[in-house]
């Protein structure tokens, strides 16, 4: 019996998953205001694989159910729409060709203009909203 093409890509996109949310909830070493985890791993692998839409789909997929499984701090959907940005941003950085410039404007990306800026935007409507609670 042959796997088919649809079947193979959903097996492998639904391990990654799985990977991300495990990697990003369960394997993070966590401190008072930072948070160390290797999902982003996970996330350049899936971009490898798949296209950019994908890729922040399947991102946005594991922060949310990773955030139902093993809550951390109040659900905001601000959250969602960072890790799906992130999942984009390495999906089009590694949707041909990988270079090392690639990989650090697209790590420049992530890290100062999307989880630093966006964020910093978030966390202030993440405490009115735990507060009207």
């Amino acid at each position: 019996m042959t796997t088919s093409t649809p079947v193979k890509s959903l097996t492998t996109l639904g391990v990654l998953t799985a990977m991300q949310i495990i990697l990003g909830s369960l394997l993070s070493i966590q401190f008072l205001t930072t948070k160390i985890a290797f999902a982003f791993i996970v996330v350049a692998i899936t971009a490898r694989l798949f296209s950019p839409l994908v890729t922040a789909g399947s991102t946005a997929l594991a922060y949310f159910l990773g955030m139902l499984l093993f809550p951390k701090f109040t659900f905001f959907p601000g959250f969602i729409l960072t890790a799906f940005l992130t999942g984009l941003v390495f999906g089009y950085a590694f949707q041909h060709q990988t270079s090392f410039i690639r990989i650090l404007i697209a790590n420049f990306i992530v890290t100062f203009i999307l989880n630093l800026f966006l964020n910093s935007l978030w966390f202030p409507n993440c405490q009115i909203k735990c507060n009207t609670q």
